[in-house]
């Protein structure tokens, strides 16, 4: 992969993360968590979609299944969800560059 390719997904996948909704008070309304996380989501969706053009393939799908398969936990709230997708796109970043 080329370096600069590889430092504009790693920038897009830190922004990312830095953009989490934990940092955001109404996030911490319940009425309000799942509005607010989905937005986040769709916006971490379309930046890892962009990055499986770059990456390998399987490194792409088993990040990109285990984000989901936390998304869609009834068993954690969004706070937990979040951090936990969080921690799973730095491990990907870190992936990316060891490549």
């Amino acid at each position: 992969m080329n370096r600069e390719i590889k430092k504009l997904i790693i920038e897009a996948l830190i922004e990312v993360v830095s953009n989490a909704p934990t940092k955001t008070p109404a996030f911490n309304q319940e009425n309000s968590a799942k509005p607010i996380f989905d937005v986040w989501m769709n916006y971490a969706n379309s930046v890892l979609q962009i990055t499986s053009q770059h990456v390998n393939k399987e490194l792409f799908s088993a990040v990109y299944s285990s984000i989901q398969s936390i998304a869609i936990r009834t068993d954690l709230d969004y706070n937990t969800k979040t951090i936990t997708i969080c921690q799973h796109i730095l491990n990907f970043a870190r992936a990316i560059i060891d490549l």
